[in-house]
Order: structure tokens, then C-alpha cells, then sequence
């Protein structure tokens, strides 16, 4: 284990190029002097740009200032207020004002309201805190919200402090997205009261996701994703909510680090602060995941019946083997997903022996082409026969089994909606919003129930597809006018050799003549 002492006691490594004879420095030397980047306090005398301040901590500053120098400053007649001193905070700022006209100089003044933490230490400012937990929910990282800042025309705030504040931020929302969890396993365990079901008996769906589109990698063995998140989302009410989930994480910065300087660390837990939990040559696994998932479940006397996945997934066995630890005479069953079913069905389709007559067409390429689509309209009618059964047999599992058409709308549920989630974070890290903020979140949540409720419509099912079938013809008609326009042949465009006779090629030719 490595302390925090022996990496302060390092010798600093430097480049022999890096300082000549003369004492004059290279540019990266001064790049490093002139901007530190672990420190947020720095004078920024110049007033130009935008600047995040809140508006009644601003009117609080006014009023020290003008009361101050009135009570203390009577002699000065034309009071003329600047900036001494600018101290940047993240995206906050504190100020410190003076009067160009006498000696007057007022404290330092925070123009953010802070976050009570009841810690030691400085209390976070609650914009930044705020941002944090933005970031969190957004594919921008902290380069690209530097960006942003910088863009328009903002100070963008130290990307240290960003990312400790992240961190901080990361391990609250942890603890917040659990508490969440379990108080809707409490909302499941209600409806199958209601229902006259054993409470603690649910189905799931279970899927992962990975920070890479290919499996293999040309860079390096192994697979290429270094990051894998699995939720579990229960399919017993119609909200269908995240009930666990687990994520597997090969990457920690700092060990990488600790091994460029060469230290000996290994990840996960081989030194102070380790982000991985999986060791960075193993591969990323869904049984593991799905046995966490089945241990968060079991640990809160909950039992899973069945467990939706994919084909070539492996978090249902995940699933059943943790829960035979704690319950050895439970079986989790699998059950299919309906996406790859339906993928499954198609390639069936593809593969079967049709007879000769079935598609017509001149060539072989424009059976295949007909086979294809074939194939899709019976994948697409058996989905829709399958639609129609659940809802006249109102999700009976006696009649139709309820659990294969949810997986596809599960994957892209949330617990809730997105305003009442982040006012929810905001509420939990302690971060006050005003009522303008409430009412945009309000509203946000209205727009998303109201654009659900508009895609379930049936006319606007009916124009959806009416628009799909309509690129499919005109593309279908692109394709064949794209071939009549074609005249090229094969070969027409290769060189053609001059027609010499077979003199030519076998008579030796004499040297010129001098």
C-alpha cells in the first residue's frame, strides 16, 4: 500500500532539455508557472468576460460595501468601487472590492451560496456542486464543459477541482440511486399484495452495456470494453423500475500513473483510492454481474422467478447462483428476450428450405433479396399478433406470457422522470433551487409524460409506419433506376494491349547503328 507521503516524497523527474545554460526556460516550463492547475485561487484582474455570481448574494456585497464606506469613509466624496481581487471557485467567484478614490478595502466576499456538509473544512459552493451532478447525467465530460465555458466567453474552472468535486459528488448520488431502489422494491412488494401475490417473488429483465461497439480490439488482447454496466428492472408493474444494478471498471487513472513512475501497484485495490474492481487484463463478465445482482437482490429477501436476457447472455445463471447461496432450493428460469427472439425467428426464416416457385425473380441475388422480406413481414406480423394478445388478455400469465414484449421498453426506462430526478439530487447533495427552476423542472416532466403519451397514439403509430414504408419504396425505387442509369460493364474500363504480330515479339531486335 502506497501513502500519500511517499507519493509527496517523490523526486521530481525533469527533462535534461528542459533548462539550457543560460537560465532560460522552454515553453512547457513556462506554461507549468504561469497556470497551475491543482489551485483554484488566482488573480484574474481583468473584468472582462461573464461571470456566474447569484443575484442576492451580489445585493448582500452592495450593501456591505456601500454601508462600510459610507460609516468609515465619510471624507470620500466620489466613491469609485473596483475589483482588487478576484478568487475563482469552480465556477464561483469570490470578490474583493476597493475604492480607487480612497484606502477603502472590503473583506472577501463569496457571491455563491455554499453546501453544508457538517465536515471539516470548507464548505462546497452549491453551483459546483451542482455541475457535478450535471456532468454525471450528460455525455460531456470536464474538457468539453471547459469548452463550453470558454465558448461563451465564461473563466472555465479548474479541471482538478472538477474532478474531485465528481468524485465527491459520485459517491453521494451512489448512495442516493440505492436508497431510490429500495424504496421501489417497497412499491413492487405493494403491488403483488394488491395482486395476491408473494410479495417477495419478482421477474426481471437484466441486459449490460458496454463502453465499446466491437468485442475484439486491434490495439491491444482481449476484449475491448474496459467498462460494463447491467441493470436489473423488475416487469411487475407498468413503470417497470431499476431495481439493482452493478458496473465492472477496469480503469484507474491513478494506478496507471503509479505504475508509469514505476511503482509495483496492481488494480483493483493494490493502493489508496482504486477506482477498478476488476483486474485490467480480465475479461468484463454478465454471470459476474448478474451474481451481483442476484446477491444485492437476495440480501433484500427478494426472489427472482424469472429473468429475461439475451441470447448469448449469461445473468440469469449469475442470478440463480446467488440466489442459491442464501435459497438452495430456488431455481431462476430464462426466459428469452423479445428483440433477439424476433432476430432469432428472422435468421430461422432466412434459413429454411422454400421451394422453387415460392419467389420469383430473374437471378438469384433478387430471390434473396424477396426471402429477406419475407422473412422481416413474418417477424413483424408475429410481434404484432403478440401485441394484440397482451392487451385483450390484459397481461394475463395464464393466457400470454407477460414478461417477452417488455424488455425492449425496459432498456430505456428510468425510475423517474427526469425533472423530479434531478430535482431529487439536488435535494439530497443539498443544493436549493429557486422557484423558476422548479417550475422548469415541472414542466420538463410534463413535456416527457406528454411524448409518451403522443407515441402510444394510434394514429401516430399508423403515421409512423405509413413514413417508414414510404423511405423503404423510395429508396427500393432509387435502387432500380440507379442500375438502369448504369451502363458500366465488366472490363470496359481495363486497358486494352496494342494488336502486334508475332514478329514483333520474336524478332531480336538489333543495337542502333553507331
Amino acid at each position: 500500500m502506497l501513502n500519500r507521503r511517499t507519493l509527496k516524497d517523490e523526486p521530481t523527474i525533469t527533462s535534461t532539455s528542459a533548462v539550457h545554460n543560460d537560465g532560460i526556460k522552454t515553453r512547457s516550463q513556462l506554461l507549468v508557472s504561469s497556470y497551475d492547475l491543482k489551485t483554484e485561487e488566482e488573480d484574474w484582474s481583468s473584468l472582462s468576460g461573464m461571470r456566474f455570481v447569484d443575484h442576492e448574494e451580489m445585493m448582500k456585497m452592495l450593501n456591505i460595501v456601500i454601508k462600510a464606506h459610507t460609516k468609515e469613509f465619510k471624507y470620500c466624496k466620489n466613491p469609485e468601487i473596483l475589483a482588487h481581487r478576484q478568487v475563482k471557485w469552480g465556477v464561483c467567484w469570490k470578490y474583493t472590492l476597493r475604492c480607487k478614490n480612497c484606502t477603502y478595502m472590503s473583506p472577501v466576499i463569496k457571491l455563491y451560496k455554499e453546501v453544508d456538509t457538517n465536515k471539516p473544512g470548507t464548505n462546497p459552493g452549491a453551483p459546483n456542486v451542482a455541475v457535478a451532478a450535471v456532468l454525471h447525467d450528460c455525455p460531456i465530460g470536464s474538457t468539453k464543459f471547459q469548452e463550453l465555458f470558454a465558448r461563451m466567453n465564461c473563466p472555465p474552472p479548474s479541471r482538478t477541482s472538477m474532478q474531485r468535486m465528481s468524485h465527491n459528488v459520485g459517491k453521494e448520488l451512489v448512495k442516493l440511486n440505492r436508497t431510490d431502489m429500495s424504496e421501489k422494491l417497497e412499491i413492487v412488494k405493494s403491488v403483488n399484495r394488491e395482486r395476491g401475490l408473494p410479495e417477495n417473488v419478482i421477474n426481471v429483465t437484466v441486459d449490460g452495456r458496454y463502453n465499446s461497439q466491437t468485442i475484439t480490439s486491434r490495439k491491444k488482447p482481449g476484449l475491448n470494453a474496459t467498462q460494463a454496466f447491467t441493470l436489473a428492472i423488475e416487469t411487475m408493474t407498468e413503470r417497470k423500475y431499476i431495481v439493482a444494478s452493478f458496473a465492472q471498471n477496469q480503469m484507474c487513472w491513478k494506478g496507471a500513473w503509479l505504475r508509469g513512475k514505476g511503482f509495483d501497484v496492481n488494480c483493483p485495490n493494490g493502493h489508496e483510492d482504486c477506482t477498478a474492481n476488476l483486474y485490467r487484463a480480465a475479461p468484463v463478465s454478465e454471470y459476474q454481474m448478474g451474481k451481483e445482482i442476484g446477491s444485492q437482490l437476495a440480501l433484500q429477501d427478494i426472489l427472482v422467478k424469472n429473468a429475461t436476457t439475451d441470447g448469448d447472455g449469461r445473468a440469469a445463471k449469475g442470478i440463480d447462483d446467488a440466489t442459491r447461496a442464501l435459497h438452495p432450493m430456488w431455481k431462476v428460469e430464462r426466459l428469452a428476450d423479445y428483440v433477439h427472439l424476433g432476430q432469432s425467428q428472422f435468421r430461422a426464416s432466412l434459413r429454411a428450405q422454400f421451394s422453387e416457385g415460392m419467389f420469383y425473380g430473374r437471378t438469384k441475388e433478387i430471390k434473396k433479396e424477396m426471402k429477406k422480406a419475407f422473412s422481416q413481414d413474418v417477424k413483424c406480423r408475429s410481434s404484432m399478433i403478440v401485441g394484440q394478445l397482451m392487451e385483450q388478455y390484459k397481461r394475463n400469465t395464464d393466457d400470454v406470457c407477460k414478461d417477452l414484449p417488455k424488455a425492449l421498453q425496459a432498456t430505456i426506462r428510468n425510475n423517474n422522470m427526469p425533472g423530479t430526478s434531478a430535482k431529487q439530487k439536488c435535494e439530497h447533495l443539498g443544493v436549493n433551487l429557486s422557484d423558476s427552476s422548479l417550475k422548469f423542472l415541472d414542466s420538463m416532466d410534463k413535456q416527457f409524460t406528454y411524448k409518451q403519451e403522443y407515441e402510444k397514439k394510434p394514429e401516430v403509430k399508423r403515421r409512423r409506419l405509413t413514413q417508414s414504408g414510404e423511405k423503404i419504396l423510395e429508396h427500393r425505387e432509387a435502387k432500380v433506376k440507379s442500375k438502369e442509369r448504369d451502363v458500366y460493364r465488366k472490363g470496359q474500363l481495363d486497358p486494352v494491349p496494342a494488336l502486334l504480330s508475332h514478329s514483333t515479339y520474336c524478332k531480336r531486335k538489333l543495337p542502333p547503328a553507331p
